[in-house]
């Protein structure tokens, strides 16, 4: 058999079944996302404050998701306007125009807001230790109503009318073709690039983005078919496994398009790879002084 070193030799062919299954992924993920943004597009967040006798009612709706919070206004220890600076997010939501969820600022500490996330707010302080913020359009007549006790509804500042803007309706309809182009390049390039080939001394591999050179001195090979492979860094896309992996306590740079069967080449490092022709690549190996059975 005549051997031509330096020839690009192909890995296995990966099942098409595992690489629709992930377009058809790619794909949900997409759509999802693409709902996600336009239920905020098209149903932008608002918030309401209604004092009702006793109880201060906090009314929500981000996209699909509503949120109904309850204070009791007889607990009312204290309510303010302040000027904050700008506060950190602990978790919640915080994009231009609406703040919600738990803030931490250097005036207050750890609070539970709804605000425009603008510099003017109004603070309540309430016995059980619940610290709000909120950003009513007419904060006086809403701290009046608080104190009083007097039925009122208020809305956010700002989100009155509010429609959503020419920018978010051009994010809607691109992002999946932002999200699924590439991947899909990825899914049907990444593996047409994969390849291996032999220099003196040296195994050659190329990937989607660069050649990768492993030393052969003193290297041994045989076909192997790993079993709890844990990947560390890189791909594990099917038809690309490319990365480290750590294999019986050891790590393994993969280079494969299955990781169920393939060759180990144990030198310097150990690499682990699908070509085509297990059987023909073994013998190239021994032209360039690998061991092997």
């Amino acid at each position: 058999m005549k051997v031509f070193v330096g020839a690009w030799v192909p890995p296995k062919k990966a099942k098409a079944k595992a690489l629709r299954w992930l377009l058809v992924a790619v794909m949900i993920t997409a759509t999802g996302a693409s709902l996600l943004t336009a239920s905020l597009v098209l149903l932008p967040p608002k918030g309401s404050f209604v004092v009702n006798g006793n109880s201060l009612v906090v009314q929500i709706r981000e996209g699909v998701w509503r949120e109904t919070k309850k204070f009791s206004l007889e607990s009312l220890e204290e309510s303010k306007r302040l000027s904050l600076s700008r506060g950190r997010k602990i978790s919640g939501m915080r994009f231009p125009g609406y703040c919600h969820g738990w803030f931490s600022y250097p005036e207050l500490g750890r609070v539970w807001q709804v605000t425009d996330c603008g510099h003017e707010v109004v603070f309540l302080r309430f016995a059980s230790g619940n610290r709000v913020l909120l950003a009513p359009h007419d904060p006086e007549g809403f701290l009046a109503a608080a104190t009083q006790r007097q039925p009122a509804s208020f809305v956010l500042r700002g989100h009155a009318g509010m429609q959503p803007a020419l920018g978010w309706w051009a994010v809607l309809f691109l992002l999946p073709a932002l999200v699924c182009i590439p991947v899909t390049a990825m899914v049907l390039l990444a593996p047409a690039r994969l390849a291996y080939a032999l220099e003196p001394g040296t195994l050659v591999i190329r990937t989607l983005a660069r050649l990768k050179r492993f030393d052969l001195q003193g290297a041994t090979a045989h076909i192997l078919e790993p079993q709890r492979l844990a990947r560390l860094a890189g791909s594990s896309m099917p038809g690309y496994y490319v990365g480290l992996f750590w294999y019986q306590g050891k790590p393994l740079w993969v280079y494969g398009s299955n990781i169920s069967r393939g060759l180990l080449i144990e030198g310097e490092k150990r690499v682990f790879i699908t070509p085509e022709d297990e059987e023909a690549f073994l013998v190239m190996l021994r032209e360039v002084g690998v061991a092997t059975p």
